[in-house]
């Protein structure tokens, strides 16, 4: 389809948003685990591997141990007539071209390694990853072909072979058709760990484009979940960051997890932040950027929210910097919150606060709410309160003490409900 005639892409809701960007912070990790254990990129067929992509073949087992794959498997049983003896890579590299010229199906070629009874895992995945790579370098329909067919491999490390290679040769090429390739693969998780591959791979040659990329992807969770990638392209280049969120036309569903990102990494104070991205006055930028920034210092997260009583930064965001503020001060903080000017995420905080506090200390946090529960104004917070002390009661075994707490509630129909729930 031309891009030109194309829809433009979808918005996410802005609760949606702010969740997911928190799960972009929290996800990183784990992509970047993921990225780095399946799609490590090759080197292309006939071609060295870079020295930070490079990966060492096992080596080759001795025969006669026992438990491990033999020597020479069925399918390296095959030597040449020339009589001149053959090294191990050559004849992998023979076999993987004995295989690619004697099939012309991708299943066929992967069922040939597959089905093979007599040949290791390990030989396996090296054959099945250079299949990959000649798909991968033969050209697009190859690839999507190949990608299309890693599901005659069940789920594991032969499949992530078989992914790693044609995106690992294909990114290489034209990265941006490795990223449409990702749409190939059947499985979300998949999806996911691939984009953020390919995105990363990218921007550590070209951020900007691709960076722009990303904003072209058609669902608003692809485009923030291959965010992910950017950002750890990015690491602490700061300047990264910077040049991209100076766009004023970059789009919400990436700016947002960036700025959350860079703020996280931001050594310096909250004014110099919002200064450095002063260009973005878009709600939820900002928002990802408090949200950021707070985790890591939720003391000045609190003046901020008091002073712009309507910024929203998301229920994630507020847990962490609730949880925070639990472990350092939990009275000094619920005093601070609630004696302080209202504002939007007040009672979400309160609550995360005294969650964190229950966690840490249940006697002390249920002798404030019994001498407090005035100040918190709105019965209905109390309750909501005492809903979280009972149940928590139960979960550590004190079932009197739930059983009190739920009497507590004010509200009939809520008290009845916490009473039915703590006596399941």
């Amino acid at each position: 389809m031309d891009p030109a005639s194309s829809p433009p892409p979808a918005k996410t809701p802005p609760k949606n948003r702010y969740l997911l960007v928190s799960l972009v912070a929290a996800a990183i990790p784990l992509v970047a685990l993921g990225a780095i254990l399946i799609f490590t990129p090759e080197s292309k067929s006939g071609q060295q591997a870079s020295p930070d992509t490079k990966r060492e073949l096992p080596r080759e087992k001795k025969p006669g141990a026992p438990g491990k794959e033999p020597d020479t498997p069925a399918l390296f049983n095959k030597e040449r007539t020339t009589g001149q003896e053959e090294n191990p890579f050559d004849r992998k590299r023979r076999i993987v071209a004995d295989i690619w010229d004697g099939e012309s199906r991708m299943e066929d070629r992967i069922r040939r390694v597959r089905d093979d009874t007599s040949t290791g895992e390990e030989t396996k995945l090296q054959l099945l990853g250079e299949l990959a790579v000649r798909a991968g370098n033969a050209g697009l329909n190859e690839s999507r072909e190949m990608l299309d067919a890693v599901y005659a491999m069940p789920e594991g490390r032969l499949r992530n072979s078989l992914i790693n290679g044609v995106l690992g040769a294909r990114v290489e090429i034209n990265p941006e058709e490795s990223l449409k390739l990702c749409g190939v693969l059947r499985e979300t998780k998949e999806q996911v760990i691939a984009r953020a591959f390919v995105v990363r791979h990218w921007a550590m040659k070209d951020f900007d484009a691709a960076t722009r990329a990303i904003e072209k992807l058609a669902l608003p969770e692809e485009r923030l979940l291959a965010t992910s990638g950017l950002i750890e392209a990015a690491g602490s280049r700061m300047k990264d960051f910077e040049r991209v969120l100076s766009r004023k036309d970059l789009s919400s569903d990436v700016a947002a997890p960036l700025a959350n990102a860079y703020a996280r990494a931001w050594a310096g104070s909250l004014e110099d932040l919002k200064n450095a991205v002063a260009s973005h006055s878009k709600a939820d930028v900002m928002s990802a950027l408090m949200a950021g920034y707070g985790a890591n210092h939720p003391r000045e997260a609190l003046p901020y929210l008091q002073a712009n009583p309507q910024q929203e930064i998301g229920e994630i965001a507020i847990q962490r910097i609730g949880d925070r503020l639990a472990g350092d001060d939990a009275h000094g903080a619920l005093e601070t919150v609630l004696e302080g000017p209202d504002f939007l995420e007040r009672t979400k905080l309160v609550s995360a606060i005294f969650h964190g506090w229950m966690r840490r200390d249940l006697k002390e946090s249920g002798d404030w709410l019994r001498q407090n529960e005035a100040k918190l104004g709105d019965p209905r917070r109390a309750d909501d309160l005492k809903l979280q002390m009972a149940k928590t009661m139960k979960g550590a075994g004190a079932e009197e003490s739930a059983r009190a707490w739920a009497e507590k509630i004010s509200d009939t129909a809520a008290r009845e409900a916490a009473l039915r729930e703590i006596g399941k």
